[in-house]
């Protein structure tokens, strides 16, 4: 799908308008936008009941007298469906970084029938009579009252955008956890110099032979801290079972699950190495 991306006329035209080369350009974003438009112009019919009252006088009887009569209420209302995916699209290698698909809908009414019809019907009868002509034309005709379609797919896209601009986001966030006393004592300088690997290697080899409840701590630590948390949650629940009393190693425990709770493809890769 990506295999001419790098000939895309919008790509291309954005290149030679900002001067850029496609050397300097790590990564695009594109996407497919899928949209449901409805306009209406309508007009809700009610049946009321009115009542009207003549008293008497000296000539006439009084009369109570109940008219059913139809009355209209223009409307106009518009609804949208906004389907769009969004892809992050690195060039070399032509890879799909991130997918994302999100829909949105928007629908706004205004006019129709209200709430207490016949309350106004009575309070204001004669007043509806004579400008309901005027008014309704200005209704109908009137292109100001609603949100037109342009804007409304700009609103409904710029919220999935915003969406997805959290998702592909990248943050930075510096923790720091404390590192275990164990046998190895040259694994903890690695530590605290940032020599992971290293420190991985070093650990390896002592645990194999003499699993210290700490220096199992710290290779999990060291798992931990390259990204690779099936091993470290391994490590942390060795060391937690050779000491069980060590909150230490329980709060290495909890980290893990935490993130696997909080972050479903993390779950997903764990769940793979069971």
């Amino acid at each position: 799908e990506f295999a001419e991306l790098e000939n895309d006329g919008a790509l291309q035209k954005l290149v030679s308008v900002q001067g850029y080369t496609t050397e300097n350009i790590d990564a695009v974003i594109n996407g497919k936008l899928w949209v449901d438009l409805e306009r209406t112009d309508g007009v809700a019919l009610t049946r009321e009941d009115l009542e009207y009252f003549r008293p008497p006088n000296r000539y006439n009887q009084g009369m109570n007298l109940t008219v059913q009569q139809m009355v209209w209420w223009p409307y106009k209302s518009t609804r949208g469906t906004l389907g769009l995916e969004i892809k992050l699209t690195r060039l070399a290698p032509t890879e799909v970084a991130a997918v994302s698909f999100d829909t949105r809908t928007y629908a706004h009414r205004l006019g129709g029938q209200p709430a207490d019809t016949i309350g106004q019907i009575t309070e204001g009868l004669t007043r509806l009579r004579d400008s309901s002509s005027d008014k309704n034309k200005d209704l109908t005709n009137s292109d100001q009252v609603l949100i037109p379609f342009d804007q409304m797919i700009a609103e409904l896209s710029r919220s999935v955008a915003a969406s997805f601009v959290k998702k592909v986001a990248v943050t930075e966030k510096t923790v720091f956890y404390p590192v275990a006393n164990g046998n190895l004592e040259s694994a903890r300088i690695l530590i605290e110099e940032g020599a992971y690997e290293l420190a991985i290697e070093r650990l390896q080899q002592a645990t194999a032979s003499n699993p210290d409840p700490g220096d199992l701590y710290n290779l999990g630590l060291c798992f931990e801290a390259v990204g690779d948390y099936g091993l470290a949650i391994n490590s942390y629940r060795a060391a937690w079972n050779a000491d069980p009393e060590n909150l230490l190693f329980a709060q290495g425990i909890g980290r893990i699950e935490r993130l696997r709770r909080e972050s479903p493809q993390l779950r997903r890769q764990l769940d793979s190495r069971r």
